[in-house]
């Protein structure tokens, strides 16, 4: 299956959980609460989207003079605003993850997280990327020459499906 399809078939189990929660507290507890404990929740989300995005728009802004901290400060702003988003949905689930986005002690977290999930979806086009810089570059081509083509050969033969690590010193 593709990924998109697996996305899809996450998102759809999420939403049917979500109402799943949402029943079983609705049941416990009955509708009235139920909405207080929704309307509260999104009174408290749009209070943390406040204070938390215009600290993280202050970042970002004085991120522009720095570009090591862009990235930082980005990843920061896009995990506030959409923890921001999780939060005033309705939903007890989509409210913990938003809370593990938007509060400063578990945002580490969350980002070291969505950071290793991007560089996983992205290795690809990464890979591809540094190909074409490197063929681009015409100074990162290191001109050199085989010693024996034979066992070179016969190497290849024997672990068709392994790369051959060449170890060795690049001298200037």
């Amino acid at each position: 299956m593709r990924r998109s399809t697996w996305v899809l078939v996450g998102l759809g189990c999420l939403a049917i959980a979500e109402v799943a929660v949402l029943a079983a507290v609705g049941q416990r507890i009955g509708a009235l609460p139920l909405v207080g404990i929704l309307v509260a929740e999104a009174l408290l989300g749009g209070w943390l989207v406040r204070h938390e995005g215009s600290k993280a728009w202050a970042s970002l802004r004085a991120a522009q003079a720095d570009p090591d901290r862009r990235g930082a400060a980005l990843t920061d702003a896009a995990l506030v605003l959409v923890g921001a988003l999780l939060i005033m949905l309705p939903g007890f689930i989509s409210d913990a993850v938003g809370a593990l986005f938007l509060l400063p002690p578990t945002r580490g977290v969350a980002k070291a997280g969505v950071v290793g999930l991007f560089r996983s979806l992205t290795r690809k086009y990464r890979d591809q990327a540094d190909l074409l810089a490197t063929r681009v570059d015409r100074g990162s081509v290191v001109e050199g020459s085989v010693a024996d083509a034979s066992a070179t050969d016969e190497a290849a033969r024997r672990r068709p499906n392994e790369t051959e690590v060449i170890k060795g010193e690049i001298e200037p």
